[in-house]
Protein backbone atom coordinates (compact mmCIF):
# COMPACT_ATOMS: atom_id res chain seq x y z
CA UNK A 1 0.00 0.00 0.00
CA UNK A 2 1.24 3.44 -0.62
CA UNK A 3 2.24 6.12 1.92
CA UNK A 4 -0.11 8.78 1.73
CA UNK A 5 1.66 11.96 3.51
CA UNK A 6 0.98 15.53 3.96
CA UNK A 7 4.46 17.02 4.45
CA UNK A 8 7.64 14.73 4.75
CA UNK A 9 7.89 10.89 4.82
CA UNK A 10 10.66 11.34 7.71
CA UNK A 11 10.34 9.04 10.36
CA UNK A 12 9.01 10.41 13.52
CA UNK A 13 10.21 9.43 17.10
CA UNK A 14 7.10 7.24 18.71
CA UNK A 15 7.10 9.76 21.63
CA UNK A 16 4.48 12.44 22.23
CA UNK A 17 6.71 15.08 20.68
CA UNK A 18 5.72 15.38 17.00
CA UNK A 19 7.59 18.82 16.83
CA UNK A 20 10.11 16.69 14.26
CA UNK A 21 8.08 15.92 11.90
CA UNK A 22 4.38 14.38 11.23
CA UNK A 23 2.95 11.57 13.36
CA UNK A 24 2.88 8.58 11.46
CA UNK A 25 -0.81 6.98 11.69
CA UNK A 26 -1.23 3.33 10.39
CA UNK A 27 -4.53 2.37 8.98
CA UNK A 28 -5.11 -1.34 8.68
CA UNK A 29 -6.66 -1.94 5.34
CA UNK A 30 -7.01 -5.68 5.39
CA UNK A 31 -10.91 -5.48 5.21
CA UNK A 32 -10.60 -4.35 1.58
CA UNK A 33 -9.11 -8.24 0.79
CA UNK A 34 -12.26 -9.57 2.30
CA UNK A 35 -15.19 -7.41 0.89
CA UNK A 36 -16.39 -4.69 -1.48
CA UNK A 37 -19.46 -3.00 1.26
CA UNK A 38 -19.64 -1.91 4.23
CA UNK A 39 -16.55 -1.45 6.08
CA UNK A 40 -14.66 -2.09 2.87
CA UNK A 41 -16.41 1.30 1.77
CA UNK A 42 -15.63 2.88 5.04
CA UNK A 43 -11.93 2.65 4.35
CA UNK A 44 -11.82 3.30 0.90
CA UNK A 45 -13.61 6.81 1.23
CA UNK A 46 -11.48 7.19 4.49
CA UNK A 47 -8.25 6.81 2.17
CA UNK A 48 -9.82 8.99 -0.61
CA UNK A 49 -10.86 11.79 1.65
CA UNK A 50 -7.41 11.63 3.44
CA UNK A 51 -4.97 11.94 0.41
CA UNK A 52 -7.70 15.54 -0.59
CA UNK A 53 -7.01 16.91 2.51
CA UNK A 54 -3.98 19.02 3.99
CA UNK A 55 -3.24 18.18 7.10
CA UNK A 56 0.89 18.42 7.91
CA UNK A 57 0.51 17.13 11.10
CA UNK A 58 0.14 13.64 9.93
CA UNK A 59 1.53 11.00 7.79
CA UNK A 60 -1.06 7.88 7.17
CA UNK A 61 0.84 4.31 5.94
CA UNK A 62 -2.11 1.77 5.01
CA UNK A 63 -1.04 -1.93 6.20
CA UNK A 64 -2.54 -4.74 4.59
CA UNK A 65 -2.84 -8.28 6.35
CA UNK A 66 -3.42 -11.41 4.54
CA UNK A 67 -6.31 -12.20 2.25
CA UNK A 68 -8.47 -14.93 3.49
CA UNK A 69 -8.76 -17.88 0.69
CA UNK A 70 -11.81 -19.52 -0.31
CA UNK A 71 -13.60 -21.00 2.55
CA UNK A 72 -14.64 -24.89 1.03
CA UNK A 73 -14.49 -26.76 4.37
CA UNK A 74 -13.79 -26.21 7.74
CA UNK A 75 -9.72 -26.53 7.00
CA UNK A 76 -9.58 -23.79 4.71
CA UNK A 77 -12.11 -21.60 7.65
CA UNK A 78 -9.20 -22.64 10.29
CA UNK A 79 -6.60 -21.51 8.05
CA UNK A 80 -8.26 -17.65 7.56
CA UNK A 81 -8.49 -17.89 11.30
CA UNK A 82 -5.25 -18.49 11.49
CA UNK A 83 -3.96 -16.46 9.77
CA UNK A 84 -5.67 -13.47 10.90
CA UNK A 85 -4.50 -14.03 14.33
CA UNK A 86 -1.00 -14.09 13.33
CA UNK A 87 -0.94 -10.72 11.55
CA UNK A 88 -3.39 -9.32 13.89
CA UNK A 89 -1.59 -9.81 16.93
CA UNK A 90 2.17 -10.47 16.39
CA UNK A 91 3.40 -9.28 12.38
CA UNK A 92 0.93 -6.03 12.82
CA UNK A 93 2.68 -4.92 16.32
CA UNK A 94 6.11 -5.83 14.87
CA UNK A 95 5.65 -3.56 12.11
CA UNK A 96 4.80 -0.93 14.30
CA UNK A 97 7.52 -1.05 17.06
CA UNK A 98 10.16 -1.51 13.39
CA UNK A 99 8.26 1.70 11.42
CA UNK A 100 8.03 3.82 13.82
CA UNK A 101 4.58 4.37 14.32
CA UNK A 102 2.88 6.60 16.57
CA UNK A 103 -0.40 5.57 16.50
CA UNK A 104 -2.83 2.57 15.16
CA UNK A 105 -6.28 3.17 13.53
CA UNK A 106 -8.20 -0.10 13.30
CA UNK A 107 -11.39 0.47 11.40
CA UNK A 108 -12.56 -3.08 10.95
CA UNK A 109 -14.02 -3.43 15.27
CA UNK A 110 -10.64 -5.90 16.66
CA UNK A 111 -7.12 -4.30 17.59
CA UNK A 112 -3.31 -6.20 18.68
CA UNK A 113 -3.65 -7.35 22.40
CA UNK A 114 -0.74 -5.41 22.47
CA UNK A 115 0.74 -2.70 20.66
CA UNK A 116 3.70 0.20 21.95
CA UNK A 117 1.64 3.10 20.23
CA UNK A 118 -1.82 4.53 21.28
CA UNK A 119 -5.20 2.57 19.12
CA UNK A 120 -8.26 4.40 17.79
CA UNK A 121 -10.44 1.73 16.83
CA UNK A 122 -13.70 2.18 14.56
CA UNK A 123 -16.71 0.07 15.99
CA UNK A 124 -19.65 0.59 13.53
CA UNK A 125 -22.36 -1.14 15.59
CA UNK A 126 -23.50 -3.95 18.24
CA UNK A 127 -25.57 -5.79 15.55
CA UNK A 128 -23.28 -9.05 16.58
CA UNK A 129 -24.50 -9.17 19.93
CA UNK A 130 -27.94 -7.45 19.26
CA UNK A 131 -29.28 -9.43 15.86
CA UNK A 132 -26.82 -12.43 15.88
CA UNK A 133 -28.71 -14.66 13.43
CA UNK A 134 -26.13 -14.41 10.76
CA UNK A 135 -23.49 -15.35 12.61
CA UNK A 136 -21.98 -18.70 14.06
CA UNK A 137 -21.58 -19.95 17.29
CA UNK A 138 -18.12 -20.25 17.10
CA UNK A 139 -17.63 -17.26 14.58
CA UNK A 140 -19.87 -15.06 17.39
CA UNK A 141 -17.76 -16.58 20.60
CA UNK A 142 -14.60 -15.48 18.80
CA UNK A 143 -15.70 -11.92 17.85
CA UNK A 144 -17.22 -11.43 21.46
CA UNK A 145 -13.84 -12.36 22.66
CA UNK A 146 -11.76 -10.08 20.38
CA UNK A 147 -13.74 -6.69 20.81
CA UNK A 148 -13.79 -7.10 24.60
CA UNK A 149 -10.36 -6.95 24.27
CA UNK A 150 -9.94 -4.32 21.94
CA UNK A 151 -12.42 -2.26 23.89
CA UNK A 152 -10.06 -2.59 26.88
CA UNK A 153 -7.13 -1.75 24.59
CA UNK A 154 -8.20 1.13 22.89
CA UNK A 155 -7.37 4.48 23.96
CA UNK A 156 -10.11 6.11 22.02
CA UNK A 157 -13.28 4.57 20.31
CA UNK A 158 -14.84 5.85 17.04
CA UNK A 159 -18.39 5.15 15.83
CA UNK A 160 -20.87 6.30 13.17
CA UNK A 161 -24.07 7.44 14.82
CA UNK A 162 -25.31 8.28 18.93
CA UNK A 163 -27.39 5.07 18.29
CA UNK A 164 -24.46 3.12 18.12
CA UNK A 165 -22.76 4.58 20.39
CA UNK A 166 -25.13 3.87 23.17
CA UNK A 167 -25.42 0.29 21.69
CA UNK A 168 -21.43 -0.01 22.41
CA UNK A 169 -22.09 1.29 25.60
CA UNK A 170 -24.83 -0.91 26.67
CA UNK A 171 -24.01 -3.85 25.53
CA UNK A 172 -19.98 -3.69 24.65
CA UNK A 173 -19.76 -2.18 28.15
CA UNK A 174 -17.65 0.58 26.58
CA UNK A 175 -17.31 4.09 28.94
CA UNK A 176 -18.96 6.45 26.71
CA UNK A 177 -16.36 9.53 27.62
CA UNK A 178 -14.05 6.94 25.70
CA UNK A 179 -16.59 6.51 22.38
CA UNK A 180 -16.36 9.89 20.09
CA UNK A 181 -19.08 10.11 17.24
CA UNK A 182 -17.69 10.68 13.28
CA UNK A 183 -20.74 10.55 11.02
CA UNK A 184 -19.49 8.78 7.62
CA UNK A 185 -19.96 10.74 4.18
CA UNK A 186 -22.31 10.43 1.51
CA UNK A 187 -20.53 10.10 -1.84
CA UNK A 188 -22.48 11.61 -5.45
CA UNK A 189 -20.57 9.24 -8.02
CA UNK A 190 -20.61 12.45 -10.63
CA UNK A 191 -16.74 11.71 -11.89
CA UNK A 192 -18.10 7.92 -12.93
CA UNK A 193 -19.48 7.12 -16.15
CA UNK A 194 -22.13 6.63 -15.14
CA UNK A 195 -24.27 3.88 -16.89
CA UNK A 196 -27.78 5.38 -17.34
CA UNK A 197 -29.96 2.99 -19.10
CA UNK A 198 -28.97 0.63 -16.35
CA UNK A 199 -32.16 -1.22 -14.71
CA UNK A 200 -34.88 0.91 -16.66
CA UNK A 201 -35.73 -1.98 -18.99
CA UNK A 202 -37.59 -2.53 -15.38
CA UNK A 203 -39.28 1.15 -14.82
CA UNK A 204 -40.63 2.05 -12.82
CA UNK A 205 -39.18 0.41 -9.96
CA UNK A 206 -38.52 0.34 -6.22
CA UNK A 207 -35.16 0.06 -4.88
CA UNK A 208 -33.22 -1.35 -2.01
CA UNK A 209 -29.30 -1.67 -1.66
CA UNK A 210 -27.61 -3.90 0.85
CA UNK A 211 -27.08 -7.37 1.42
CA UNK A 212 -30.17 -9.88 2.44
CA UNK A 213 -29.31 -10.45 6.24
CA UNK A 214 -32.20 -10.94 8.23
CA UNK A 215 -31.53 -7.65 10.09
CA UNK A 216 -32.18 -6.01 7.28
CA UNK A 217 -35.81 -7.30 7.23
CA UNK A 218 -35.92 -7.31 3.00
CA UNK A 219 -38.12 -10.37 3.33
CA UNK A 220 -40.63 -7.56 5.45
CA UNK A 221 -39.84 -5.22 2.21
CA UNK A 222 -41.18 -8.20 -0.60
CA UNK A 223 -44.52 -8.80 1.75
CA UNK A 224 -44.91 -4.73 1.62
CA UNK A 225 -44.49 -4.82 -1.97
CA UNK A 226 -47.12 -7.53 -2.51
CA UNK A 227 -49.82 -5.46 -1.14
CA UNK A 228 -48.10 -2.42 -3.27
CA UNK A 229 -49.24 -4.24 -6.53
CA UNK A 230 -52.15 -5.84 -5.82
CA UNK A 231 -53.56 -1.63 -5.78
CA UNK A 232 -54.23 -0.73 -9.63
CA UNK A 233 -52.21 2.44 -9.99
CA UNK A 234 -48.86 0.23 -9.05
CA UNK A 235 -49.60 -2.73 -10.38
CA UNK A 236 -46.78 -2.19 -13.03
CA UNK A 237 -43.99 -1.68 -10.56
CA UNK A 238 -40.95 -3.91 -10.19
CA UNK A 239 -38.92 -4.59 -7.24
CA UNK A 240 -34.98 -4.45 -7.38
CA UNK A 241 -32.99 -5.73 -5.06
CA UNK A 242 -29.01 -4.88 -5.04
CA UNK A 243 -26.76 -6.68 -3.30
CA UNK A 244 -25.05 -9.81 -2.08
CA UNK A 245 -27.05 -12.49 -0.90
CA UNK A 246 -26.69 -13.10 2.99
CA UNK A 247 -28.33 -15.39 6.02
CA UNK A 248 -31.88 -13.66 5.25
CA UNK A 249 -31.90 -14.77 1.88
CA UNK A 250 -34.30 -17.92 2.09
CA UNK A 251 -36.90 -15.39 3.87
CA UNK A 252 -36.80 -12.85 0.61
CA UNK A 253 -36.94 -16.03 -1.77
CA UNK A 254 -40.01 -17.72 0.34
CA UNK A 255 -41.78 -14.38 0.43
CA UNK A 256 -41.33 -13.97 -3.38
CA UNK A 257 -42.81 -17.31 -3.82
CA UNK A 258 -45.52 -17.19 -1.36
CA UNK A 259 -47.09 -13.84 -2.51
CA UNK A 260 -46.18 -14.78 -6.84
CA UNK A 261 -43.46 -12.46 -7.75
CA UNK A 262 -41.03 -14.07 -9.46
CA UNK A 263 -41.54 -11.63 -12.69
CA UNK A 264 -42.05 -8.59 -10.46
CA UNK A 265 -38.64 -9.16 -7.57
CA UNK A 266 -35.24 -8.58 -9.79
CA UNK A 267 -32.34 -9.52 -8.07
CA UNK A 268 -29.26 -7.42 -9.54
CA UNK A 269 -26.57 -8.76 -7.30
CA UNK A 270 -23.57 -6.48 -6.39
CA UNK A 271 -23.28 -3.69 -8.97
CA UNK A 272 -20.17 -1.69 -9.90
CA UNK A 273 -20.59 2.04 -8.71
CA UNK A 274 -21.71 3.71 -12.03
CA UNK A 275 -24.59 1.52 -12.67
CA UNK A 276 -25.15 1.91 -8.59
CA UNK A 277 -25.56 5.82 -9.28
CA UNK A 278 -27.88 4.65 -12.41
CA UNK A 279 -29.72 2.56 -9.72
CA UNK A 280 -30.14 6.00 -7.20
CA UNK A 281 -30.99 7.77 -9.87
CA UNK A 282 -33.50 5.70 -12.19
CA UNK A 283 -35.48 4.27 -9.24
CA UNK A 284 -39.05 5.67 -8.47
CA UNK A 285 -38.06 5.27 -4.66
CA UNK A 286 -35.63 3.93 -2.61
CA UNK A 287 -37.01 1.71 0.53
CA UNK A 288 -34.98 1.02 3.56
CA UNK A 289 -36.81 -1.61 5.61
CA UNK A 290 -33.56 -2.53 8.02
CA UNK A 291 -33.95 -3.22 11.30
CA UNK A 292 -30.44 -1.95 12.39
CA UNK A 293 -27.54 0.26 11.31
CA UNK A 294 -24.39 2.10 12.67
CA UNK A 295 -25.31 4.55 10.13
CA UNK A 296 -27.25 3.97 7.07
CA UNK A 297 -25.14 4.69 4.11
CA UNK A 298 -27.47 3.34 1.30
CA UNK A 299 -30.35 6.03 2.02
CA UNK A 300 -27.99 8.47 1.97
CA UNK A 301 -26.72 7.99 -0.98
CA UNK A 302 -30.02 7.91 -2.78
CA UNK A 303 -30.79 11.01 -1.14
CA UNK A 304 -27.69 12.59 -2.69
CA UNK A 305 -28.84 11.15 -6.32
CA UNK A 306 -32.12 12.49 -6.16
CA UNK A 307 -34.47 9.58 -5.24
CA UNK A 308 -36.90 10.35 -2.64
CA UNK A 309 -36.43 7.68 0.51
CA UNK A 310 -38.87 5.58 2.41
CA UNK A 311 -37.14 3.91 5.59
CA UNK A 312 -37.91 2.18 8.90
CA UNK A 313 -38.46 4.22 11.94
CA UNK A 314 -35.75 2.23 13.42
CA UNK A 315 -32.05 2.41 15.14
CA UNK A 316 -29.85 5.29 14.00
CA UNK A 317 -32.07 5.92 10.84
CA UNK A 318 -34.26 8.71 11.86
CA UNK A 319 -30.62 10.35 13.50
CA UNK A 320 -29.30 9.99 9.85
CA UNK A 321 -31.67 11.23 7.73
CA UNK A 322 -34.13 13.68 9.81
CA UNK A 323 -37.08 14.82 8.34
CA UNK A 324 -36.14 14.40 4.28
CA UNK A 325 -37.53 10.48 4.46
CA UNK A 326 -40.32 9.52 5.14
CA UNK A 327 -40.78 6.36 7.90
CA UNK A 328 -42.89 3.04 8.79
CA UNK A 329 -43.06 0.73 11.51
CA UNK A 330 -40.66 -2.00 10.15
CA UNK A 331 -42.51 -5.00 11.39
CA UNK A 332 -45.83 -3.91 9.79
CA UNK A 333 -46.23 -4.81 5.90
CA UNK A 334 -49.49 -2.77 5.45
CA UNK A 335 -47.76 0.35 7.02
CA UNK A 336 -44.98 0.30 5.03
CA UNK A 337 -47.51 0.02 1.87
CA UNK A 338 -49.12 2.89 3.07
CA UNK A 339 -46.12 5.21 3.44
CA UNK A 340 -44.56 3.62 0.13
CA UNK A 341 -48.30 4.49 -1.96
CA UNK A 342 -48.09 7.99 -0.58
CA UNK A 343 -44.80 8.79 -1.84
CA UNK A 344 -45.86 7.32 -5.37
CA UNK A 345 -48.89 8.92 -5.03
CA UNK A 346 -48.31 12.42 -4.32
CA UNK A 347 -45.84 14.18 -6.60
CA UNK A 348 -45.86 17.15 -4.94
CA UNK A 349 -44.90 15.71 -1.62
CA UNK A 350 -42.51 13.08 -3.14
CA UNK A 351 -40.46 16.23 -4.86
CA UNK A 352 -40.47 17.94 -1.48
CA UNK A 353 -39.15 15.01 -0.05
CA UNK A 354 -36.76 14.92 -2.55
CA UNK A 355 -35.38 18.49 -2.23
CA UNK A 356 -35.23 17.94 1.57
CA UNK A 357 -32.91 14.80 1.28
CA UNK A 358 -30.25 16.77 -1.17
CA UNK A 359 -30.00 19.23 1.97
CA UNK A 360 -30.18 16.16 4.08
CA UNK A 361 -27.38 14.10 2.53
CA UNK A 362 -25.18 18.04 1.48
CA UNK A 363 -24.83 17.45 5.90
CA UNK A 364 -22.55 14.18 5.60
CA UNK A 365 -19.02 14.33 3.66
CA UNK A 366 -16.43 12.35 3.41
CA UNK A 367 -14.33 15.47 3.65
CA UNK A 368 -15.97 16.30 7.11
CA UNK A 369 -15.55 12.35 8.10
CA UNK A 370 -11.69 13.01 7.95
CA UNK A 371 -11.85 15.94 9.64
CA UNK A 372 -13.01 14.31 13.02
CA UNK A 373 -11.00 11.51 12.31
CA UNK A 374 -7.67 13.29 12.52
CA UNK A 375 -9.08 14.76 15.46
CA UNK A 376 -9.63 11.45 17.11
CA UNK A 377 -6.06 11.30 16.17
CA UNK A 378 -4.91 13.96 17.92
CA UNK A 379 -6.65 13.84 20.98
CA UNK A 380 -5.72 9.65 21.46
CA UNK A 381 -1.87 11.13 21.26
CA UNK A 382 -2.34 14.21 23.32
CA UNK A 383 -1.81 16.62 20.36
CA UNK A 384 -3.40 20.21 20.64
CA UNK A 385 -7.11 20.61 18.08
CA UNK A 386 -5.85 21.72 14.77
CA UNK A 387 -5.26 25.17 14.40
CA UNK A 388 -4.52 24.87 18.42
CA UNK A 389 -0.52 25.72 19.65
CA UNK A 390 0.78 23.96 22.40
CA UNK A 391 0.53 25.53 25.96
Amino acid sequence: MAVITFRSTKKASSSQNHAAGPARVAIDTTVLGHSKTGTAVYVTRLLEAIGSIHAADFEVIPVRGPDPVPVKNLLSRARNLASELIWLHFRLPRFLKKNGIDLLHMPAMVAPLRTHCPVVVTIHDAHFVTHPQARDRIWLTYFRLAVKVTIAQATLILTDSNAAAGEIEKYLGARRKKISVVYLGASRREMLPVDEGFGREHEPFLLYTGATMVHKNVHTLVEAFALLVKQPAFSGFSLLLAGVPADGHPLVLEAISRNGLQDRVHFVGYVTESKLAALYTNASLFVFPSKAEGFGLPPLEAMIHGSAVAAARASCIPEILGEAADYFDPDDPAGMMDVIAHLLKDDGYREAKIKLGLLQAARFSWENCVRDTLGAYREALGMPPAGKARS
